[in-house]
């Protein structure tokens, strides 16, 4: 039938399009043979969860509806898009959810939802577009659809709350015109992939804001926000480093404040403080993150066009940027407020950049170099916090004078340390190295905590002769140390020197050392010579430290020795260590003619022209006599008047020996 007639046109019409309000409901194929060829405009609610509805037919049967007075709700439905291209208005709740075909939804003029909003667990959603909602009367909730890249909310102004977790595959979330949260929360939660979260004219929250681990979040923009109603977290969102879009003060928080497992150091230093946070400071100095090529030409561009030389913070972790690049950046920065934290840099095994810069009011962490060289600060005076510098063959910072943290030295490969102008320190750590043989502090005068040695097995000599307070000496398995000299050391708590088997003397400690009140030797028992208070409290007996010590390892220290012999008129010896083996028998014998007590130990370790080893007048040991390694000529050992070894007698590879006279020795601990 051809339909000519203006009136019968009309007519028909009239029956296809239905303008009352009625309740339309598609769960199964009957229900939607009921609808099937109408066209709705103003209904009482929409209902639909039935899969065989093609796009093409809810285009036809909904793409004019204009209004639904009560509520949508769409589940389960076989949909790739909802667009309701003339809806202005929903008076309740508006759900689009399990839809697993679903890639888009679009309502372009809808302006008011008239309750709850949820759109979740549509797995293949990627876009959602509602470019003229101003107002969601209750919750707006966007969950469980991981696809999900393009969100358009730019006009809403007005929502209940609003709650986001689980999209995984969304950068940015931009409400540029959301003015008030009437209620409930502000929640952004396990979006991995988030970047930025910015809603620059949100002035008040009515419950509380609730960021939750966003891993990938570098930027939040709440300029104007000054009130939240209850608490105020910002968790586990590892990239955030500055809250500089933030400018809300604590008094504007009702309830709790936590940055738990998030790295800021920059924002409001209030409200950061207020959550715990301490290393942090203001944003007038601009940040530095360099995560990529890009963040790199962006800080490179901004630093060069302002010729910036103070900083906030650094912090580089784009494992392919190279030397050159980092001191193109850096060489003429002065001045850094906040961190400076580089890892994870393959390209890049000499921190030679920081030519200029003379203070970090925070903390200095260098840390997983792939290929650690040496770390240069040549005009460094101050680091506030921590100073770390694990891993380098060489560290020079010959101007720097105050740690106001710890300074942290692990797995270096340095066979020196030595920081010659630090004079304050809160505590230093250093451990695990193989090579070290000496570390010193020359004008060293404080530190706050701990003094921690660990592990430093080739290390001889840690020199600090001008440190007077110390709260902790705490030395750990230094097999090889022989010297600890702190004639200055006026006041220390605790003094722990545990496993330095070598150590014989502690002779170069100041009298602060009487008021330790915690002493543990444990595993250094050689130890001989020291201050009797100390050492008492440590469970050993002490020997004065006014005897000569004499070693002799060259050729120079035999003609030393035996001109203090001579000029001092010597009977008594603290220690005799003999490892140099081209000496003379005549002169060994010269050196210790007069001598009738060493206190601590008589160590002769080699002698290739030695075939008699005859002290005639030595009557007392109170260390141990060790003979080693004199294996050439060796004939005799004879000690006529030798009373008393309290420790051991050892007598190893002198397998040409054959007369061992000790005729009057009756006390002696061990003889191996």
């Amino acid at each position: 039938m051809r339909l000519k007639d203006p009136v019968l046109l009309v007519a028909v019409l009239a029956r296809l399009v239905h303008t009352s309000a009625e309740d339309i409901k598609v769960t199964n194929r009957n229900e939607f043979l009921q609808v099937k060829g109408k066209q709705f405009v103003n209904i009482t609610s929409l209902i639909i969860s039935y899969n065989q509805i093609t796009d093409a037919e809810f285009d036809f049967i909904f793409g004019n509806l204009n209004s639904v007075e009560k509520g949508i709700t769409i589940s389960r439905a076989g949909f790739v898009q909802v667009n309701l291209p003339k809806l202005t208005f929903v008076g309740g709740d508006f759900s689009i959810q399990y839809c697993a075909s679903l890639l888009e939804l679009s309502c372009p003029l809808l302006a008011k939802a008239g309750a709850t909003m949820t759109i979740s667990n549509n797995n293949l959603l990627s876009k959602i577009s509602f470019p003229s909602l101003a107002v969601v009367i209750g919750a707006l909730r966007i969950q469980n659809s991981n696809q999900l890249d393009n969100i358009n909310l730019n006009t809403l102004n007005d929502a209940f709350s609003i709650t986001m977790t689980y999209v995984n595959d969304l950068t940015t979330l931009s409400l540029p015109n959301l003015a008030q949260m009437r209620s409930g929360p502000f929640q952004v939660q396990r979006s991995t992939n988030l970047q930025r979260i910015s809603a620059p004219k949100l002035k008040t929250i009515g419950g509380a804001l609730d960021v939750y681990y966003l891993p990938a979040l570098k930027t939040f923009d709440m300029t104007l926000l000054y009130f939240v109603s209850s608490s105020f977290q910002i968790r586990s969102c590892t990239s955030l480093r500055q809250l500089c879009e933030v400018n809300i003060n604590a008094s504007g928080i009702e309830g709790s404040i936590s940055f738990s497992g998030s790295n800021i150091v920059q924002g409001n230093v209030g409200l950061l403080q207020a959550g715990r946070l301490t290393s942090v400071f203001s944003c007038r100095y601009y940040g530095v993150d360099i995560t990529d090529a890009a963040s790199y030409k962006t800080a490179y561009t901004y630093i060069q066009s302002k010729k910036l030389t103070q900083v906030g913070y650094i912090s580089v972790s784009f494992d392919e940027i190279t030397e050159v690049q980092l001191k193109a950046i850096f060489a003429r920065i002065t001045q850094v407020h906040g961190d400076i934290d580089i890892s994870a840099l393959k390209n890049v095994a000499n921190i030679v950049m920081f030519e200029d810069l003379e203070i970090v009011y925070s903390s200095l962490r260098i840390a997983r170099l792939t290929s650690a060289s040496r770390a240069s600060f040549p005009s460094l005076k101050e680091v506030s916090g921590d100073f770390e510098v694990p891993y380098f063959q060489r560290v020079d910072a010959p101007f720097l004078t105050k740690v106001g943290g710890s300074l942290t030295m692990r797995n270096t490969q340095m066979s020196s340390i030595a920081f010659d102008s630090l004079t304050t320190v809160h505590r230093i750590d250093i451990r695990d190295n193989r090579v070290v043989k000496e570390i010193s502090f020359p004008l060293l005068k404080t530190i706050n905590n701990e003094f921690y040695l660990r592990s430093l097995y080739t290390l001889l000599k840690v020199d600090t002769p001008s440190l007077e307070d110390c709260k902790t000496v705490n030395f750990y398995s230094l097999g090889a140390l022989v010297d600890f000299i702190a004639p200055s050391l006026a006041t220390v708590d605790t003094f722990n020197i545990q496993y330095c088997g070598a150590l014989r003397e502690l002779c170069d400690l100041g009298n602060g050392t009487d008021t330790a009140r915690i002493v543990n030797f444990a595993g250094t028992k050689e130890l001989l010579h020291g201050p009797t208070v100390l050492f008492n409290k440590g469970g050993l007996t002490a020997y004065s430290c006014n005897s000569t010590a004499i070693r002799i390892e060259t050729a120079n220290d035999v003609i030393k020795a035996k001109e203090i012999v001579k000029n001092m008129s010597l009977t008594e010896l603290r220690s005799i260590s003999v490892t140099y083996t081209d000496i003379r028998e005549n002169d060994l014998h010269e050196i210790m003619e007069n001598i009738t007590v060493v206190y601590g130990n008589l160590i002769i370790n080699g002698g290739d022209y030695l075939q008699t080893i005859k002290f005639d007048k030595l009557q007392f040991v109170y260390g141990s006599i060790e003979l080693l390694n004199i294996a050439t000529r060796l004939r005799v050992v004879q000690f006529p008047l030798l009373q008393s070894v309290k420790n051991r007698l050892y007598l190893y590879s002198l397998r040409k020996a054959t007369v061992f006279n000790f005729p009057l020795l009756e006390t002696v601990d061990t003889v191996d």
